[in-house]
């Protein structure tokens, strides 16, 4: 019993602003300080599209109030980095914040918001900005986010696009064992690269690096296939 009202009282000491508190990005507002559209995915263009970022309370917002905002740049690595920093202009008249901002970059994001000079952030939002179709189509522009539905597969062997003997696991060989990998792009898009690397990782207790394989391609390709040859049996 002890233990679960220490971690109530630790809960409650993080938030100040009340349990009905309202903190998102939204597409627009009304005149009466509620949100309008809020998603949790967006698509934006190229160029940038800007959303509002909002706060709400139903106690007025006499505070001074601002916002961290966090960003995955790489989707192996999870974590989130910082972005920006942005401060809420708030004249203290009105329980509701609304602040315009332009988003340029697609990801993965993360808002914290502080109050006054407070070091724990009293609230946290999560939102992720992907680019609109349209915009992969044009020549020259790609980001990591291009490659979020790319389709892998393993196989024996492939001809004329069609898939022989697919599986994930290879029985291995005396001498090497040869894996194909075919890759290709959703909705037959281009691969958008001249090349692609390979990295083979061992794992027994743990992962670790074997060795990096490098594969030329053509700009305009909408799949390929790749070759490894395992000279040992190794789980990879």
């Amino acid at each position: 019993m002890k233990q679960i009202i220490i971690f109530f009282l630790f809960c409650c000491s993080i938030n100040t602003i009340d349990a009905s508190t309202i903190f998102t990005v939204c597409a627009d507002y009304d005149n009466t300080g509620n949100p309008i559209n809020s998603y949790n995915i967006w698509s934006v263009k190229r160029a940038g599209n800007f959303m509002y970022i909002f706060l709400k309370s139903d106690q007025l917002l006499t505070k001074k109030y601002h916002v961290r905002i966090e960003k995955q740049y790489n989707r192996n690595d999870t974590s989130f980095l910082l972005f920006d920093r942005f401060d809420l202009k708030n004249d203290g008249t009105q329980n509701w914040i609304a602040n315009k901002y332009t988003f340029l970059k697609s990801g993965i994001y993360k808002f914290l918001l502080f109050e006054d000079e407070i070091e724990t952030p009293i609230n946290t939002y999560y939102t992720t900005i992907l680019y609109t179709e349209d915009t992969y189509v044009e020549d020259g522009f790609v980001d990591t986010w291009y490659y979020r539905n790319t389709d892998f597969r393993f196989c024996d062997s492939i001809q004329n696009e069609k898939l022989f003997g697919v599986k994930d696991v290879f029985k291995a060989q005396p001498n090497e064992t040869k894996i194909t990998i075919y890759i290709s792009q959703y909705d037959k898009l281009w691969l958008k690269t001249d090349r692609m690397l390979a990295k083979i990782y061992k794992i027994e207790k743990r992962k670790s690096f074997l060795f990096t394989d490098v594969f030329f391609t053509q700009y305009n390709w909408k799949w390929t296939f790749l070759d490894l040859y395992l000279q040992k049996k190794e789980n990879t």
